[in-house]
């Protein structure tokens, strides 16, 4: 079993990837033209 801390710590570790990730996401749709590769998303 994990520690209570370390639980914590990961859950933080966690929410600032998903953060970076939707960040990255925002950066990349912007990139892409109207119209994107013709798949849905």
């Amino acid at each position: 079993m994990l520690s209570p801390a370390v639980g914590a710590a990961l859950m933080s570790l966690s929410t600032i990837i998903v953060a970076v990730n939707a960040k990255l996401l925002e950066r990349a749709r912007r990139l892409v033209p109207a119209g994107g590769t013709g798949r849905a998303a």
